[in-house]
């Protein structure tokens, strides 16, 4: 699904990226460990667009993406979080899961006119499905918070869940980390179906 050959990445004289390759299949969680510096972030934005290759090929679902733009690689459904949470600040939890799905039919001035009916029954659906994904997260409870009253986990969670509402078909960035010891400390339930 996505193959990663031979990356390569320099900041000045430092090498934050050398020789990496990786390959992730369809179905499965693929881990990357390595210390501060080791260039683990660098290579979650090289991969998602945010900084191009200095040398080496990124492939996903066949197709050639290193060196595209972020939102391209989105659109094929390579997604990202961030180690910092980017939540809009001023909007509640649930508003930010509501902007976060792609080709939303009210996002046209001439549909608000046109199709205001289609409009309100995409904008129901897309608010059962933030509702669904708020508790798979255990946020739910905080739909109607806003974003910046969040303490730094549930900021993180609201991130995952952000990711979520567009359907990724992959992932990249420290989520899992986050999931399994949100798991440990009996934030999340054991298990759960990703709505």
């Amino acid at each position: 699904m996505l193959k990663v050959n031979d990356l390569e990445k320099s900041f000045g004289g430092v090498k934050a990226l050398q020789g990496c390759s990786l390959e992730v299949q369809e179905g499965t969680i693929t881990g990357l460990i390595g210390p501060n510096g080791a260039g683990k972030t660098t290579l979650f934005n090289v991969i998602s667009g945010i900084l191009k290759p200095d040398r080496g090929e990124i492939t996903f679902q066949g197709e050639k993406i290193d060196g595209s733009p972020p939102y391209q690689i989105a659109r094929l459904g390579l997604l990202r979080t961030f180690q910092i949470s980017r939540g809009l600040r001023h909007m509640t939890v649930l508003e930010n899961l509501m902007l976060y799905p792609q080709a939303q039919i009210g996002e046209g001035l001439k549909n608000l006119w046109l199709r205001w009916k289609k409009i309100r029954t995409q904008e129901k659906a897309l608010k059962e499905k933030a509702m669904h994904i708020l508790e798979f997260v255990n946020l739910v409870h905080l739909r109607d918070a806003y974003a910046q009253e969040l303490s730094g986990g549930q900021k993180k969670l609201l991130e995952l869940a952000r990711v979520l509402m567009a359907e990724p078909k992959i992932m990249v960035g420290a989520f899992l980390i986050l999931l399994i010891l949100y798991r440990q400390e009996g934030i999340l339930p054991e298990r759960k179906t990703i709505p």
